[in-house]
């Protein structure tokens, strides 16, 4: 479902998978990845928040919860990366 772009199809297997095992750690994770992909940053981290409860030793959900916070900030910041120069990939401006 993922790959179709069908996330909130995608969400609604992982709410019913946590239905029956709320600490099914993959469950959480993904379903922080579909609603960072949402742009739904902030439901997002407390996923992978969860996650890291669940399982500290996730690395996968350390890397995916380390992305939303870069996120985060780059809405904070007006969409604009930060730092100097203020430029993005290929050297055009953020």
């Amino acid at each position: 479902l993922e790959h179709s772009k069908r996330y909130a199809e995608a969400l609604d297997y992982c709410d019913r998978a946590l239905a029956e095992d709320p600490g099914y750690v993959y469950a959480v994770s993904y379903r922080g990845k579909l609603l960072l992909l949402l742009g739904r940053y902030d439901e997002a981290l407390s996923q992978y928040d969860r996650a890291l409860e669940l399982d500290p030793g996730n690395r996968t959900a350390v890397y995916h919860r380390e992305l939303v916070l870069s996120k985060i900030e780059k809405r904070r910041r007006g969409g604009r990366a930060g730092g100097w120069p203020p430029f993005g990939r290929a050297g055009r401006p953020a």
